[in-house]
């Protein structure tokens, strides 16, 4: 199945949340027992290496994966702009994985995150 794409904005600095569920084709919420949730952000999909973590909680019986981005999170990064509508676009996904099938990861979402960077 095709990971879900969602694209949003967030201010640097602040906590940002957001749930995502689970469902077939046919709009069937799938549980997500013994599955775990994580997901990272870079600013070019070719970075070796990511500028924050999601943090992601599980509700395994609602197929419901809580997704936060901590405000302290995007903090120590510099991000050029001129103004506060100068959004800077990063990109992420989210993927979870069952227990003990680590090597067969599932892409529940992905897409861009527009992030107004902080001043203070």
């Amino acid at each position: 199945m095709a990971a879900g794409v969602f694209n949003f904005k967030v201010e640097q600095g602040v906590e940002y949340t957001f749930n995502a569920v689970y469902k077939d084709k046919d709009n069937v919420v799938i549980p997500l027992t013994d599955y775990t949730a994580a997901g990272k952000i870079k600013l070019k999909m070719s970075d070796p290496l990511h500028v924050a973590e999601f943090i992601c909680t599980v509700d395994e019986s609602l197929g419901k994966v809580t997704v936060v981005l901590q405000s302290d999170a995007l903090d120590g990064i510099k991000f050029k702009a001129n103004k506060f509508d100068d959004y800077v676009e990063a990109v992420y996904d989210i993927l979870l994985t069952k227990v003990g099938e680590v090597t067969k990861p599932i892409r529940l979402l992905n897409g861009t995150i527009k992030i107004s960077p902080k001043v203070t």
